[in-house]
């Protein structure tokens, strides 16, 4: 088995047809197939073949090339794009061995690394999957930050499973690296947002927030999400500032199901807000009026379900709730996590 054989086969199994870019899978389809009947011996184009045909669900046809590419060379250049199908197909089981084998030949090779990555995620082998992930980076300088999100995500859970070695902080220490290096990265910095929610660390969120890129200042979610924050942080002049630039972003909006949802959301805010500008009593006392039933542990957690539970039941012209707004699974482990102030 030769790495560099290796190697050169999974690039032109990825990049398939790169002069055809464009076109549709059908007409790759044909374009293969022609190149197939003019040189019926040549197992990467089998390879390549197998791989559309898993695009388009034709996977007995893509298995039997594959079968036919083992016919004219080793059986091991047909492991990687084997492996794939099987993902493809959510039968981990046999898709895994067939991975291991290839990067046992091929260790440094990142496309079968992240591969593998992702078969050990969805099998649920979180500590197994990250170890994959964090190899791929290192080989990869380039990988995209939706892959750096999953590696958090996956620390994330070992975190809250109380793995050794992971914490919260680390997850966040691994996304600021990442940022440091890319500059903006609104995808990371959102994910890091969110595990700063959770934690009920509103400083930290708003400063977040100010460090995604200048456009997200022109999105109604950014200042009601801010308000949010402002709000928890007993801010009151600058939550109804947040606010006031929403509802102005807002009425600038044709009308869509998802500029009712943030409609709906200014709308709880602006009640919290004005229940508590009104009001002596504390923070507590004030939630409490729209959780009769019982308020969970932790404002962030009551807030933010509140809101998402608001936005979901209530139409437009609805008036706000008599009575609580529920808790929900996402805002009680959110408000376990935060405890009450």
């Amino acid at each position: 088995m030769q790495s560099a054989r290796y190697i050169i086969l999974l690039c032109v199994c990825l990049c398939s047809l790169p002069a055809s870019a464009g076109i549709g899978l059908n007409e790759r389809l044909v374009l293969l197939s022609e190149r197939i009947a003019s040189s019926p011996s040549d197992p990467d184009l089998y390879l390549r073949r197998a791989l559309i045909y898993s695009d388009t669900g034709e996977f007995k046809l893509a298995f039997a090339d594959l079968d036919t590419a083992s016919g004219f060379g080793p059986v091991e250049n047909t492991y990687f794009v084997r492996g794939i199908l099987f993902y493809r197909l959510g039968q981990f089981n046999q898709a895994l061995p067939l991975f291991d084998a290839f990067i046992d030949a091929n260790p440094r090779n990142p496309e079968a690394l992240i591969y593998r990555a992702r078969v050990l995620r969805d099998a649920g082998q979180t500590k197994a999957a990250l170890a994959d992930y964090l190899a791929y980076f290192a080989l990869n300088p380039q990988a995209g930050p939706g892959d750096y999100v999953t590696a958090a995500h996956l620390m994330t859970v070992m975190a809250e499973r109380g793995d050794a070695g992971r914490s919260h902080q680390d997850v966040l220490e691994f996304l600021d690296a990442r940022i440091r290096e890319l500059g903006a990265a609104p995808q990371l910095q959102r994910y890091a947002i969110e595990l700063e929610q959770q934690a009920c660390r509103s400083e930290q969120v708003i400063e977040r927030l100010n460090q995604l890129y200048p456009n997200a200042r022109r999105a109604p979610q950014w200042h009601l999400q801010a308000a949010e924050q402002y709000l928890l942080l007993d801010q009151k002049d600058r939550t109804d500032t947040a606010l006031e630039t929403a509802r102005a972003l807002l009425s600038q909006r044709r009308p869509t199901a998802i500029k009712a949802e943030l409609s709906h959301r200014a709308a709880f805010l602006h009640a919290v807000l004005e229940q508590r500008v009104m009001s002596t009593d504390t923070f507590d006392a004030v939630l409490r009026r729209f959780y009769p039933d019982g308020l969970p542990a932790g404002h962030a957690g009551a807030l933010a379900e509140g809101v998402r539970q608001h936005a979901g039941r209530l139409d437009r012209a609805a008036p706000l709730p008599a009575r609580g707004l529920g808790r929900g699974a996402g805002g009680a482990r959110r408000a376990r996590r935060c405890g009450a102030r």
